[in-house]
């Protein structure tokens, strides 16, 4: 999955009016798994996509 799922999915959401209150990333969003990391190649800009999901009224939550 990339960034511009996770904004797409939390996009979705919000225009079909399906109750979603967070997006929850899983490991899937690290670099080679390893803790506090991102995957630069699929989430480039992890900080702007956080508040893009956040003014469509989510939160974002990451396992770290």
């Amino acid at each position: 999955m990339s960034q511009d799922e996770v904004i797409e999915v939390a996009n979705e959401f919000r225009k079909r009016r399906i109750p979603c209150d967070a997006i929850y990333l899983d490991i899937h969003y690290m670099k080679d798994f390893m803790n506090f990391t991102w995957n630069t190649k699929n989430f480039p800009k992890p900080e702007e996509m956080i508040k893009e999901i956040e003014g469509i009224k989510n939160k974002t939550c990451y396992d770290s």
